[in-house]
């Protein structure tokens, strides 16, 4: 599975949004998290906004399954979710 990964510009932090992504990275070592970039296709965008504002926009249309939005640490569950969901 791959996952691109997208920050939110930061302006407003309320935590370490990259100890989200270290998380799952060690929990789920078969999928690869990368950077977002416009040329690749993706099972899916994983947006990583560091507040509940969502003053950040981003659409893509090269995902498979669209993007996954979160917000705060608490929302780690959906990540979780999702990679359940999908893989086999």
């Amino acid at each position: 599975m791959l996952i691109g990964l997208k920050y939110c510009g930061g302006c407003n932090p309320n935590y370490e949004r990259r100890r989200l992504v270290e998380r799952a990275r060690k929990e789920y070592p078969d999928v690869c998290f990368e950077p977002y970039d416009v040329d690749k296709v993706y099972d899916v965008v994983l947006v990583i906004c560091g507040c509940l504002e969502e003053c950040f926009t981003f659409t893509c249309e090269n995902s498979v399954h669209g993007t996954l939005c979160v917000r705060s640490p608490e929302e780690y569950q959906r990540i979780q979710e999702f990679i359940s969901s999908v893989s086999p």
